[in-house]
């Protein structure tokens, strides 16, 4: 209560023309999540010294929450903090554990805050701060814990706004250095979508992406195809291809498909699979996510995901995912050279705030 009532003090602050009536109806909401986690990394480690290491076992926790607050009919303020471990602020997954018997220094950060602005009688909206990944995406192309500063802008065409195409420009990494050659690397982004009505509650969505680093070699171009024949069930297809532009290496090719559904009003599932194939050596994991650490780093892997999570009662989740890497080739491209596997099991319990 009072880290609500201090956030509505400022926000009403900064909020020009805001009046404490409009500072009232600011929207909360979050999620608490706890969490057991299996790791087993088999035959992992470093591959070149062939290091094995075993497995383990943490429990874990998550907690975000955060508000919603429009001090007119065009702009919306969105803020929202996570709990993380340290400065590593990757992710909002915390260890629930004590050193000996002395609390560990756990943190909380910023997780979003950024503005929404959608003129009237347009369709265009624009976005500014650090957001929500703004594009249609899959686990192989980027983790959904991260989120992204910078500018966005959307345009809808059409008289239900079937197409969609989206720009962006980020800050993928920031140098204080003022030395030539070490600006900022930006990552620039575009997306164009559309979503076709087939009738009968069925829908094809179709998305075409392409992202570059200003500073780096990467160039990517990724497609999603998402095929939903009715409301409980969703099929999707995620290729993309990494055609760097340096000449030390030959890029990257990868791929996920996932089916799910809803099994009915109180219990879901998923399964997916997801390959990645690249000629060079990158620590690039076949999933970027980073709900599954402590993975392989091969050139050459593929994986499986399955999920069930089953809702007992109303904004209460209880969730199992299990989640499986192999290499295909070791870091040398050699078929039948030292290769490793790894697996996880998540149970999680979450509540919606």
């Amino acid at each position: 209560m009072k880290l609500n009532l201090y956030v509505s003090f400022v926000l009403a602050g900064v909020m020009l023309g805001a009046s404490a009536a409009q500072a009232a109806e600011i929207k909360w909401k979050g999620d608490m999540r706890v969490r057991y986690a299996y790791e087993n990394p088999n035959n992992q480690g470093s591959i070149a010294s062939s290091t094995l290491q075993t497995g383990r076992e943490r429990l874990r926790y998550r907690l975000r929450y955060g508000f919603e607050a429009a001090p007119n009919d065009q702009v919306t303020v969105k803020v929202r903090i996570a709990s993380g471990i340290g400065g590593n602020f990757k992710s909002p997954n915390a260890d629930l554990a004590m050193s000996n018997f002395s609390n560990v220094a756990q943190s909380t950060f910023i997780d979003n805050a950024y503005l929404v602005y959608e003129p009237y009688d347009s369709n265009m909206t624009l976005m500014a701060g650090k957001m929500e990944n703004p594009f249609k995406y899959t686990m192989i192309m980027f983790d959904s814990d991260i989120h992204f500063p910078g500018i966005a802008s959307a345009w809808k065409f059409g008289d239900k706004g079937q197409v969609k195409w989206l720009l962006g420009g980020f800050v993928a990494t920031e140098n204080n250095s003022a030395t030539a050659g070490t600006e900022d690397d930006l990552l620039l982004a575009s997306q164009l979508s559309s979503v076709f009505d087939l009738g009968n509650d069925a829908t094809l969505g179709i998305y075409g992406s392409y992202y570059s680093l200003t500073r780096g070699f990467d160039r990517i171009l990724d497609g999603i195809v998402e095929f939903k024949p009715n409301k409980d069930i969703a099929l999707l297809a995620d290729a993309f291809n990494n055609f760097r532009t340096d000449n030390n290496t030959s890029g990257a090719l990868g791929y996920y498909v996932q089916g799910s559904a809803n099994l009915n009003d109180g219990l879901k599932a998923s399964l997916g699979y997801g390959a990645h194939f690249s000629n060079a050596f990158d620590s690039t994991m076949v999933f970027s996510d980073s709900d599954f650490e402590n993975f392989i780093g091969s050139n050459n892997n593929q994986g499986f995901k399955g999920n069930v999570t089953f809702i007992p009662f109303k904004d209460n989740e209880l969730g199992i995912t299990v989640f499986s890497c192999s290499n295909i080739n070791d870091v040398a491209g050699n078929a039948n050279g030292t290769k490793g596997s790894a697996m996880t099991v998540l149970a999680d319990w979450l509540v919606k705030l």
